[in-house]
């Protein structure tokens, strides 16, 4: 027996559904009206999570929440737990004291130091105009890098099998981040014959510039992730947030230098700076983690594996929400409101963000109990093989 309101399924003889309340022996036309029209926000955030669980591909509970991610910055850390990280990808992260994954707190330090070396710049430029002008290029320079850069760190604390060093990660930064400018400009013309259509407006150009450049960044996160032998998602998410770094701090100094005034150079700075934190460092990492969760486990990533629905699905999402971004701040002319639609495609970034991580943190979980049990079957059947057979009694 189901409610004829809302569908919810009731045992055989109910009068009143135990969801909307609804009256199931009054006729159709006056039962409960205002109850069945009003919104039910538990079923909204159940089949909203459905659809995030779809995407991503991941339909359990998640193991760590968003809260948790972020609860060690503001708790102190020694030295040592800085070298601990440090060794990350290395030969030494392989001996016990330097195994354990710890919550993500080195990159807001990375974050300080960044900010307190533009904050420097920036005294130099105001108090010495005129004979600072040197130190323009850097100012706009480390104010690009601030956020994304430490928001990547934030990813390579996040990889929690610890299998990609510092430097591999800054070299993706740098050189990922200029061949994905790269290929954009090689992807951008191919779709000048849809723009001079002249059909569809700034939705239009927004989506041919989300298709454009999602496509380039990820292709150069391929490139990558094809070098690892065995990868992750985790190293997905972390590659792509690379890749999407370097896009991000080329991209923001352009807009900076380009400008007619240092003021106007500064306020780019401090309002591309502070969005960064939902735009391409976040997209480019789940378009990484969508190509690290197709492959097959165990095997590098290879060309094959990204040719069905459920990569197209979970790569629309960063080409979607960078489409919608753009397409506000094309259309929408009220500041205000302008800001209210783009923090809201943030927290839809952070949401898959968030599932992600925990796929990937599921991922590494089984994975390592897989090597950990045939570790414990090889060291039986070895030990099997040396334990000499029993002695025969002697009649």
């Amino acid at each position: 027996m189901f409610c004829k309101y809302c569908g919810n399924e009731l045992p055989e003889g109910a009068n009143f559904c135990s969801r909307c309340g609804g009256d199931q022996n009054a006729p159709m036309q006056s039962a409960a009206a205002p109850q069945g029209s009003s919104i039910n926000f538990d079923d909204v955030k159940e089949n909203v999570q459905k659809v995030f669980n779809t995407i991503t591909g991941d339909n359990t509970k998640n193991v760590i929440t968003f809260r948790e991610l972020f609860s060690e910055i503001f708790k102190k850390h020694s030295k040592e737990d800085q070298d601990a990280l440090m060794v990350s990808g290395t030969g030494a992260a392989g001996l016990p004291q330097y195994r354990e994954w710890r919550k993500p707190w080195l990159f807001s330090r990375v974050l300080l130091v960044l900010g307190a070396c533009f904050f420097i710049l920036y005294l130099c430029w105001t108090l010495f105009q005129q004979t600072a002008g040197n130190i323009i290029p850097g100012l706009i320079f480390i104010g690009s890098m601030a956020i994304p850069f430490s928001l990547m760190l934030f990813f390579w604390e996040t990889n929690k099998p610890r299998n990609i060093s510092l430097f591999d990660v800054a070299k993706v930064f740098f050189v990922g981040g200029a061949l994905s400018l790269l290929l954009t400009f090689v992807l951008q013309p191919l779709f000048d014959g849809i723009l001079s259509w002249g059909v569809g407006g700034s939705i239009v150009l927004a989506l041919v510039i989300g298709i454009s450049e999602e496509t380039a960044k990820a292709l150069t996160a391929g490139l990558f992730l094809r070098q690892l032998r065995s990868g992750y998602i985790l190293n997905g998410l972390l590659i792509g947030a690379a890749v999407g770094a370097g896009f991000a701090v080329f991209e923001t100094a352009g807009y900076a230098m380009r400008m007619s005034s240092m003021e106007q150079a500064i306020q780019i700075l401090f309002v591309r700076g502070g969005l960064s934190v939902g735009g391409h460092v976040v997209w480019t990492a789940i378009a990484g983690a969508a190509l690290m969760a197709m492959r097959r486990p165990g095997h590098p990533l290879r060309l094959g594996d990204i040719g069905n629905s459920r990569f197209f699905m979970l790569y629309a999402v960063p080409v979607l929400l960078h489409a919608l971004w753009d397409f506000f701040c094309f259309e929408v002319w009220n500041e205000s409101l302008q800001y209210v639609l783009l923090g809201l495609l943030i927290v839809a970034a952070w949401v898959f963000i968030v599932k992600l991580i925990n796929r990937g943190f599921k991922e590494e979980a089984a994975i390592s109990a897989a090597m950990a049990a045939q570790a414990a079957a090889a060291d039986l059947s070895s030990a099997g093989e040396q334990t000499p057979p029993p002695e025969q009694p002697q009649a």
